[in-house]
């Protein structure tokens, strides 16, 4: 099973984080030059360990029509000084006034279930990977992708790069920018060029001309186009 995380810059030292119908944002201190809007991601770190652990209590006392009036968790979490990695996290519960004493073993084995604190346990594989939005792109052949080319009335690359598609039976949308200039606003945003010809296969921006006749000469275009 895997999970998809979506982050976003909103601006400044911001870093927002979409996990399905949820937006998180964070933000960093002041004299770290952010604006202190909102908590830092450690911060979510060390949260995701107590309200995990706090979810457990609180479900133990549910499955158990146990009252949760009263109930109490606070989290101290205690860095090593000389190994700043190296923490302890000291966690401490306060039970109901009339919790009966035969569950307080219980509900501590059910708080030590914590999927985050097993997970820390078990560290997952961390990867860092910068893909090549063009190498990576192969259609299953006779797939036939969404070609857009953005351009202007008066562009020679544009003109070149609309006969080598033309001459390889290849359909595509122009979208002409010097007659609207809300899809030129669009073409700087999708590409954050200026220059035209701008050339998407599907959403993968392949480039200018240039770019487009180059991937034509690696013979790499046939397989991007699903031939």
């Amino acid at each position: 099973m895997s999970e998809q995380l979506e982050v976003s810059f909103p601006g400044g030292k911001r870093v927002d984080v979409r996990i399905r119908d949820f937006e998180i944002t964070t933000d960093q201190p002041v004299k770290a030059g952010g604006e202190a809007a909102a908590p830092q991601p450690f911060d979510l770190f060390l949260v995701s360990i107590a309200a995990c652990a706090g979810f457990y209590a609180l479900n133990f006392c549910q499955s158990r029509t146990i009252s949760s009036e009263g109930l109490g968790l606070s989290m101290l979490w205690e860095r090593d000084e000389k190994q700043p990695l190296r923490a302890k996290a000291r966690l401490r519960l306060i039970l109901p006034p009339d919790f009966p004493p035969k569950y307080r073993d219980g509900i501590v084995r059910a708080m030590e279930l914590c999927a985050v604190k097993k997970h820390i346990q078990n560290p997952p594989e961390f990867t860092i990977e910068i893909p090549n939005a063009i190498a990576d792109m192969k259609l299953p052949v006779g797939t036939a992708p969404k070609v857009t080319i953005y351009t202007t009335g008066i562009c020679p690359y544009c003109t070149r790069a609309k006969q080598l598609l033309r001459r390889k039976d290849i359909a595509f949308d122009e979208i002409r920018i010097d007659t609207d200039r809300e899809q030129m606003r669009v073409m700087l945003e999708r590409s954050r060029r200026h220059t035209v010809p701008q050339i998407f296969i599907d959403d993968v921006h392949v480039g200018g001309f240039d770019d487009l006749a180059a991937l034509e000469v690696r013979g790499e275009l046939d397989s991007l186009l699903g031939r």
